[in-house]
């Protein structure tokens, strides 16, 4: 579950309202022509972020199925399109740089409308167009997931969306090698490898953007996010911490020392979470004996809610919250930005692995306690 949801598989709830204001300043440099069927008179709403990353709306007067928009941009800037401010779904997203841009969407499916413009906007188009087949493959996947209950189905659904992800995660870091002056390659960066950033992955993609790109919006997000993960990379030394246990009583991560460690953020509420727990279960069931523990960290905020799917799902490891949710200190000291996440330890408390899913964390565990 993503604190702010981003991924391209994921890319239709990206826009995500909080700290809206309105309008645009400044002269005008891009102008926007479009066509939508489905609807002849209505509104539609466009959004973007400024520097600080808040999200800025503006109203598209549909009439007679055709609107338009004259805005300003400094450098080459997302924009998404909406229907709904409230409940927005998959949005349209273009590139907005000096010049036209024109659309042709359906109201009812914004997300794959037309688009046409400058330099940025075709480089989009042709990362659109190469991800497609594999976005049409996750979203079978998610729709068949709703249906299943057994267990075993859902595992192997599950694996074959990670098989997926990182399909697409390989196409990005293709298409940012290919194109270093390209904004729309610190766009996919940020919005595909800073959801559960690793300053391994992100610091090879970063320095090979040119200097214009890096010194843009979405690159200045890049280097701020890499400088404050560089902490919990694979090497470092893992960040000390103190939360209270279930009962109440403090426990730090350092009295694990001497120990392979998994840190393991999770919720009760989080779906992706406890469909992940089976298999941290099995691992810990298979080398606890081996000098092995793990130590979850709940980003609960109801304990009665987080104590009843510990027992629920056999969580046998030691178990602390704060109860605060995203504003957990440990997340915010480890930089999690979506859940499941976890990161294991090797007996010196340096981080040997991160975000091991499925059999992935088994097969890590072998090679250290074979």
């Amino acid at each position: 579950m993503k604190k702010w949801l981003t991924g391209i598989f994921a890319i239709s709830a990206l826009v995500y309202f909080s700290a809206c204001k309105n309008g645009t300043t400044g002269g005008k440099n891009f102008n926007l022509n479009g066509t939508v069927t489905g609807m002849q008179d209505g509104k539609l709403y466009l959004v973007h972020q400024d520097s600080a990353m808040q999200n800025i709306f503006d109203t598209l007067e549909v009439k007679g199925g055709k609107f338009s928009f004259s805005g300003n941009v400094n450098e080459p800037t997302p924009y998404y399109i909406i229907n709904d401010p409230q409940a927005p779904a998959a949005p349209l997203i273009f590139f907005a740089e000096k010049g036209d841009v024109k659309i042709e969407a359906d109201a009812s499916n914004l997300q794959f409308a037309k688009v046409t413009g400058a330099k940025n906007q075709e480089m989009y188009n042709q990362y659109r167009n190469s991800v497609a087949p594999l976005a049409a493959k996750a979203d079978s996947i998610m729709k068949l997931s709703m249906n299943v209950t057994d267990q075993g189905q859902t595992v192997q659904l599950q694996e074959a969306y990670m098989r997926l992800n990182e399909e697409e995660s390989e196409l990005i870091r293709k298409f940012v090698k290919e194109h270093p002056e390209a904004h729309v390659s610190a766009f996919l960066i940020v919005n595909k490898f800073l959801s559960q950033p690793a300053a391994e992955e992100i610091e090879p993609l970063y320095n090979g953007l040119s200097p214009e790109v890096k010194n843009s919006t979405w690159g200045k997000q890049i280097a701020d996010v890499y400088n404050k993960v560089k902490s919990t990379s694979i090497g470092s030394k893992a960040p000390d911490f103190t939360l209270e246990d279930v009962n109440g009583k403090p426990m730090s991560l350092s009295s694990l020392r001497g120990q392979y460690v998994l840190v393991d953020f999770w919720a009760s509420w989080c779906g992706p979470c406890r469909a992940e727990n089976p298999n941290v279960v099995k691992a810990y069931n298979q080398f606890k004996g081996k000098n092995f523990t793990i130590l979850g960290v709940s980003l609960d905020k109801e304990k009665d809610k987080w104590l009843a799917a510990i027992d629920k799902d056999k969580l046998a490891w030691p178990q602390v919250s704060d109860l605060k949710g995203w504003e957990s200190s440990a997340a915010a000291l480890y930089f999690v930005q979506s859940i499941p996440a976890n990161f294991l330890l090797d007996k010196e408390g340096k981080i040997v692995a991160r975000n091991l899913r499925g059999d992935e964390l088994s097969k890590k565990l072998a090679e250290l306690m074979p």
